[in-house]
This record gives structure tokens, sequence and C-alpha cells, in this order.
């Protein structure tokens, strides 16, 4: 496992190197989940409401197919501890960025067993620096990206240590959950954990599937409620709304 020194290492440096971000106000999405959002304004009160209804029930009324409740909760309660101050919720999505990259590292040194540890550290500290994440740091609205990923990663961490216990099922699960009710593109997380025993585990195939049963019963909750609330592909759904729609083939 990796040192404790070098995780604290790359949570301080990605809390440094976005730190700026503290300074900024709510950006052009932001009122579609925090200011606008009638259901976040209400605080944590309004959780179960938001978990059974659609992403921008709360924005606009509108009856919509997205699903991904988990950040538009996390909203709510921040809108209940710092009103409508941006600085609080900013912070807190450096933090949730940190535990990723931290999260990064753990990750890579699993799948990368018998490999000197300084490779993982360096590539996590590239992911971490890697000025593409600037948006996803910036922009509150992509909290639903950043929950996601600390749902994946923590699964797949999960499935990797060696471990049957009850607990540890459950701890998948919920892991799970978190990655699949934060945004629906996560759900491939249902063949890639499987595909990364199979590659970087000698398991069995029966092995590989009891391990990830947990995180399949996940995704079945996630797409049941999915179904029964958003009513999936939701009744304003047109082709034209797919960004693959005008392609050819070979362009998809």
């Amino acid at each position: 496992m990796p040192s404790r020194k070098w995780k604290w290492f790359v949570i301080i440096l990605a809390l440094v190197v976005n730190l700026d971000t503290i300074r900024y106000d709510f950006t052009l999405d932001d009122p579609l989940v925090i200011t606008g959002n009638a259901f976040v304004q209400e605080g944590w009160k309004s959780i179960p409401k938001i978990f059974s209804t659609v992403n921008l029930e709360g924005y606009s009324g509108e009856k919509e197919s997205n699903y991904r409740p988990l950040s538009i909760s996390q909203f709510a309660i921040e809108k209940s501890i710092f009103g409508l101050n941006p600085t609080g919720f900013h912070l807190l999505h450096i933090l949730y960025y940190s535990l990723v990259c931290m999260l990064v590292f753990v990750f890579l040194t699993l799948i990368l067993r018998g490999v000197d540890p300084w490779i993982p550290f360096v590539i996590t500290i590239l992911y971490t620096i890697h000025p593409i994440h600037v948006e996803v740091v910036a922009n509150l609205k992509s909290r639903d990206e950043i929950m996601g990923m600390i749902g994946i990663l923590s699964s797949l961490i999960l499935i990797l240590r060696p471990t049957n216990s009850l607990m540890s099922r459950l701890a998948l699960g919920l892991t799970a959950c978190v990655a699949f009710f934060s945004k629906e593109s996560a759900l491939p997380l249902i063949l890639v954990a499987p595909l990364t025993l199979y590659f970087f585990r000698e398991k069995s195939i029966r092995q590989i599937v009891s391990d990830s049963a947990p995180i399949w019963i996940a995704a079945i909750l996630y797409l049941f409620m999915r179904q029964v609330i958003a009513r999936t592909p939701g009744p304003n759904f047109t082709l034209e709304e797919n960004a693959l729609f005008y392609f050819s083939a070979p362009e998809r």
C-alpha cells in the first residue's frame, strides 16, 4: 500500500493548485443546481423530494430524463450550512477533488503491483495538476462528475482488495450507489469492475461474478429508480438531442 505521506502530499497538492477557486462566484451553469433550484433553496429538508424527482425539476419544473440526485442533495445540505455564500461550496468542491486525486494514487498502486511506487506517484501528480481538470474543479455544476469519480475509484479499490466479508460487500454496494446516483455516465463500472479483476487479479470467472455482484445490484437499484422517477427516456426526448444523431457510423 502507498505511504500515508504520499497520500497526504497528493491531497495537499490538489488543494494548493486549486485553492484560488474559493474566491470564485457561482458560474453560468450553477443556477441549474444551486441558486436557481427551488429544492436546493429549501435546504437539507428537501432531500427526499430531490431523490423523488428528476435532475432539473427543481429548476424549471421540466420532466426531463436525467436522474442525478446525489450532488443536488449535497448542494441542499451546503445551502443549509453556508447560505448562498459560494466560498463554502467551492471549498468543499476542492476537497472532493483532492479526494479523487488521492484515490487515483491508491488505485494505481493496486493495479501496478511490483512496479516502482514512484511510477503511480508521478502519474497521479500529472493527473492532479493537469489543466484539463480546471473546469471540473472551478464549476460547481460538475460536482456530479467528481462524486461519480469518487464512487468509481472507491468501488474499484474495494473490489481489488482481498476480502469477502459482509461489511466489505455492503461498502462496495454503497460506493457503487455513490457513482451511479451521481451521474449515469458511471454505469460502465458494471463492466469495468469485472474486467479489472480479470486483468489484474488471478480469479476464476465464478469469483469475479461473485465479487462484482454488489455493483450490479446497485446498478439495478439505480436503473429501477431512474425508470420509475424519470420515465426514461422522458416525455420530451427527441433523437436530435443525442449529439451523435447526425454522425455517420464510423464517426460515432
